[in-house]
């Protein structure tokens, strides 16, 4: 899958990703780079830039299943190659950011670079035989999102790789936000293949319209459908809570 434009991937126009980008801009045509990619198994024909890799594996294109085992292919070997572990960061970037600027949208440069140093750890020690989340992007970014906030009630630290994006950073205390606690709690069952998407989106309804007859009309669903997927939902979060207890 050979790119067909200069740089199919587009930029993050967003200022706290500019720095990832450009170190991105400078990796993506390393003759080195591309030829120790070509050996992954994740693009079929000849590789021009890494951004051949980001598109096979859903970079800024439609969800596919092909995309997806191709990311699953990218994610086993970045357990023992570095440089594929940099593709899945830039790869998830988008999302990274995403999440930064909902966390913390006055101080989203600071979370952004713990994010991509979670994400770092995320997927170098995804064990990717044992665990099978549905979506695996978004099962990464949630373990990153919950490495980063589970600390709430006491200090953190979130390792990031010297050579690719940064230095140990520690967190101070922080006081508890229930809800923070529930956000943490959601991201533990979602990188624990326990929550998926759809789990998440129901939360954050909830929190919204407590009332489950009122956001059933809302969804145009009966309120016995959204008691059993709140009673299905509340059943993941208690094993989650087990799980990182």
């Amino acid at each position: 899958m050979p790119s067909n434009a200069a740089f199919p991937i587009a930029p993050l126009r967003h200022p706290v990703a500019h720095r990832y980008d450009a170190e991105w801009r400078r990796l993506r045509a390393d003759p080195a780079a591309i030829g120790r990619a070509a050996t992954w198994g994740v693009v079929r024909g000849t590789l021009a830039t890494l951004d051949d890799v980001l598109v096979a594996v859903g970079c800024d294109r439609p969800s596919s299943a092909t995309a997806e085992a191709a990311l699953w292919q990218l994610v086993r070997v970045a357990a023992g190659d570095p440089l594929a572990a940099q593709v899945v960061v830039r790869r998830l970037l988008p999302g990274a950011l995403s999440v930064a600027v909902r966390r913390h949208p006055h101080h989203a440069d600071d979370t952004l670079a713990d994010l991509v140093g979670a994400l770092w750890i995320a997927i170098r020690t995804f064990d990717a035989e044992r665990r099978q989340p549905r979506c695996l992007a978004a099962a990464l970014l949630s373990d990153a999102e919950y490495r980063v906030f589970r600390g709430t009630r006491r200090r953190r630290m979130c390792e990031v790789p010297s050579d690719t994006v940064g230095e140990q950073v520690a967190a101070p205390l922080a006081d508890v936000d229930p809800a923070e606690e529930l956000a943490d709690l959601v991201s533990s069952a979602a990188a624990h293949g326990l929550a998926d998407a759809d789990d998440v989106a129901l939360l954050r309804l909830l929190t919204e319209e407590p009332s489950t007859a009122r956001l059933a009309a809302r969804l145009d669903v009966t309120d016995r459908t959204i008691r059993n997927r709140r009673a299905r939902v509340t059943a993941k979060l208690r094993h989650a809570a087990a799980l990182a207890a």
